[in-house]
């Protein structure tokens, strides 16, 4: 499918479920037993699915390459330095997009795109845009729905930190990061998206990092 023909379909799939309304989207959902998300992108070779929404999961991610830029605070120039890069380099579109977020979890650190699989494309700096390999990883995970504005994200970051003082065994090993499925395209009561910290197994004290 061309460029042209991506757009009119996404516009075209925007347009139909806004006729839906959120009944439809809640009922897809409850039959499913999963979140019901708008599917605009593929994912990344060996990513999971969108999860249930309001469910805290762990969630783990195979080795991939990824496309980042400094977001600086804010997220547009950041998406269209992404968004030039792999249309420069004839990378294909992948849905989630990472954002991740400083320690506040209130303004943006860095974006990122996903390369489909962890061999295409090369590695290394690409005008502001740097392409990196990222080792496998394991988060936890919440589901929402709708804008995932500065209210949302700390109502998503306030449950997934007291899932995680719940789980003395685990701590947290990186920033904390949105996962966006969906485009402007899509209205904003159904787009799709996840809060995640990167975690792992707690050493003892006297056990090397």
């Amino acid at each position: 499918m061309t460029q042209v023909g991506i757009t009119s379909w996404i516009f075209a799939t925007a347009t139909a479920l806004t006729a839906l309304g959120p009944t439809m989207a809640d009922s897809v959902e409850s039959e499913a037993g999963r979140a019901w998300a708008v599917r605009e992108a593929a994912l990344p070779e060996g990513f999971p699915e969108p999860q249930k929404l309001g469910e805290i999961a762990v969630r783990h991610y195979p080795a991939h390459r990824a496309a980042v830029v400094s977001g600086k605070g804010r997220s547009g120039g950041a998406f269209m330095q992404l968004f030039r890069h792999i249309k420069r380099n004839k990378i294909a579109m992948t849905a989630p997009v990472e954002q991740q977020l400083r320690a506040d979890g209130r303004s943006l650190t860095s974006m990122a795109f996903y390369y489909g699989r962890a061999d295409q494309g090369e590695v290394g700096p690409d005008q502001a845009v740097k392409v990196v390999d990222r080792p496998a990883m394991k988060v936890i995970s919440i589901g929402f729905r709708g804008y995932a504005t500065e209210q949302a994200r700390a109502t998503a970051a306030k449950q997934l930190l007291k899932w995680l003082s719940d789980h003395p065994e685990l701590e947290s090993c990186g920033l904390m990061r949105t996962m966006g499925y969906n485009s402007p395209f899509v209205p904003g009561m159904l787009r799709y998206w996840e809060l995640q910290i990167p975690i792992r197994a707690k050493k003892s004290e006297g056990e090397a990092r």
